[in-house]
This record gives C-alpha cells, structure tokens and sequence, in this order.
C-alpha cells in the first residue's frame, strides 16, 4: 500500500511539475508564434497600402479588393521623364517651363510602366495572393470609404481605406486563454482593434496600429 501511495505521489508532482511548466511555456510559444506571423501580415497589409497609394494617385480614390488585384496584375504607373534643366536664364526672360517644352529647350514625356514590374517586383505578392495568409481562415479585409474634411470655407470628400486581419483568423489554432487575453487586451484599449489594421475609415492614414 505504502508503494502505491508513493507511486501516486510521484505521479501527481510529475503532472504538476509538468502544468507548471506549461503554464510559462504555453504563453512564451503564443507570443512566439504571434509575432512569427504577424511579420507575414504586416507585409501584405504593407503591400496593400503601397499599391492604395498608387491605386488613388492615377484615379483618386481608393480600390476595392477586386480593382486591387486587377491593378496590380494589369496597372500601369507614370512617371516624367525629363530631358534638360529649367534654368535660372530661361526663368529671367519670363518663359515658363511649359512654355520651355514647347519650344524644344525642354523635354518631358510621361512613360507609362506595368505595376507588376515596379511596385511589388520580386516580393512574391501576387494578385492571386495579395490578401491570403496560409495560416488565416480568412483572407484580409480591404474596405474603402470617403470622408468629408473642411479645407478653407469648403467641404471636400478625402478617399480613406482600411484593411485589416483579426487575432480569431490567424491565430485560431493557438492555445485559447492565450488568444482569448490577447482580444481582451486590445478591445479594452480606446481605440483597439482585435488583430492587424492598417488605414482607417475615420481619418486620413496610411499606416499600421503595429507602427
């Protein structure tokens, strides 16, 4: 009898020794694991508002996830290429630089370039893939909106996007105390969000609550 007790004994201080240890690892490998694919994230939320800002440059506002991807698969971006320098001379007799290019002292022509070439080149996003994370259930979250700004004595409706991916989606596989305190943390702070979002519907911005 006195064997068997000891053998329970040993057993039940294995078990605690064990759920103890858990209890530090566990969290030490969520926060690991967190960050590892956040990282992943970050990048195609931050490829994301690369090609926004492009997106909205050429057609001023901003692209929903399907106009996105076709953006980035059959865009074109410009830029000036320029041939001579406006100069101080050309300035003192009163010829504009426009006025310049007519002329012929002046060359500027717009050249117009794939998207997929320049922006995101060698990234490995692709528009098939812009808004998957291979470990999310779901894909990102793109949505677009105008808000309405004063700029002197008039109203102007300024384009916004937000895009974002919550902990639920991507981190739905991890130990559940850990994720269940993560989204308790976030949605208790004033302006928290439950996941990764970069941009905002609220106000003009362009970066990540990570930043």
């Amino acid at each position: 009898m006195n064997k068997l007790i000891k053998i329970l004994v040993g057993i039940a201080a294995l078990v605690m020794i064990y759920l103890c240890v858990m209890s530090v690892y566990t969290p030490v490998q969520f926060i690991k694991e967190k960050a590892q694919r956040e990282k992943v994230i970050q990048k195609k939320l931050k490829a994301i508002s690369t090609l926004e800002q492009a997106y909205e440059n050429i057609y001023h506002k901003y692209a929903d996830a399907q106009h996105l991807q076709w953006f980035l698969q059959e865009g074109k971006l410009y830029y000036i290429k320029a041939e001579g320098e406006y100069t101080d001379e050309m300035r003192d007799k009163k010829i504009t630089e426009r006025e310049a290019v007519r002329q012929g002292l002046l060359r500027r022509d717009t050249v117009w370039v794939p998207v997929a070439d320049t922006l995101l080149k060698n990234s490995g996003i692709t528009a098939a893939n812009l808004f998957n994370v291979p470990f999310s259930k779901n894909p990102i979250k793109l949505e677009t909106d105008f808000i309405t700004q004063t700029v002197g004595d008039s109203e102007v409706k300024v384009p916004v996007f937000r895009a974002s991916l919550k902990f639920k989606d991507y981190l739905g596989d991890l130990d559940k105390v850990s994720l269940s305190q993560a989204i308790s943390s976030e949605n208790a702070k004033a302006n928290g969000f439950p996941g990764l979002v970069l941009g905002s519907l609220k106000e003009v911005k362009t970066t990540g609550n990570w930043e």
